[in-house]
């Protein structure tokens, strides 16, 4: 019984990241020097609504919610769904850290002063479509990896060995 119970578990957990992975992208976290690069290109502010579209662990929203962000991030794959609420957990600003279990696709974005975006080069004509009809003007996107194609960035910023941002503002 104990076997059956875990394989329905690692078959949902499997499920969850495949199902990621067509929508989006499979999960592969920020890493820590580039959730700083980040903070800067974005240019963070106190107050502002950031939101992080596939979330993952929420390694990028807690470091947004310590510079006085609002953060909100969208997470469709369990695992690193339910690492990032043991995070938030732990995480000193809480309050301003909100992470939704669901479809990015299904999430509006109106509300937000800067969106970050780490998603397969496949979903960013989908995002683009989704942006500019729901961000509202003076919106801060940024994109790790790859550019949006079709928009002009302000800052595309690559260094060697390291993978690139690129910002946008609607």
């Amino acid at each position: 019984m104990v076997e059956i119970i875990i394989l329905i578990l690692l078959v949902g957990i499997f499920f969850t990241f495949a199902h990621g992975a067509i929508s989006g992208a499979p999960w592969v976290p920020t890493g820590k020097r580039d959730v700083e690069r980040f903070l800067e290109i974005a240019n963070i502010k106190e107050g502002e609504r950031v939101y992080d579209m596939g979330c993952g662990d929420g390694k990028v929203l807690f470091a947004c919610a310590k510079k006085g962000a609002k953060a909100e991030g969208f997470e469709i794959a369990i695992f690193p769904f339910i690492l990032a609420k043991i995070r938030l957990f732990f995480c000193k600003e809480k309050k301003n850290v909100k992470i939704h279990y669901g479809n990015i696709w299904k999430w509006d974005l109106r509300g937000a002063d800067v969106i970050y975006i780490y998603l397969m080069p496949k979903a960013y004509p989908r995002m683009k479509r989704k942006l500019e009809k729901e961000a509202r003007k003076g919106t801060r996107v940024v994109t790790y990896c790859w550019p949006i194609r079709g928009w002009e960035s302000s800052l595309k910023e690559r260094n060697e060995n390291k993978l690139g941002f690129f910002l946008y503002e609607i």
